[in-house]
């Protein structure tokens, strides 16, 4: 499995690191194909950053927020 790749910000002298995941981690997440995520992402159904015109990556926390949100628990 490939890790999640890490962008590095510096907010005054603390150094946060925020997670991302690409659009194959989020298919596999949730058992949907890449092609179905990445029409979810240009609807802006997820929030997504767009890094050039095929690279989409999607911000960990905002992913478990957006998950925690449209997601129905199943017991």
């Amino acid at each position: 499995m490939r890790r999640s790749k890490q962008k590095v910000v510096y907010v005054g002298s603390e150094k946060a690191i925020t997670l991302f995941l690409n659009l194959k981690q989020a298919a596999d997440e949730l058992g949907l194909s890449h092609s179905t995520i990445t029409k979810m992402v240009q609807r802006g159904e997820i929030p997504a950053h767009r890094f050039s015109k095929r690279t989409y990556l999607i911000e960990r926390q905002q992913w478990e927020e957006w998950k925690a949100r449209r997601l129905i628990p199943t017991y």
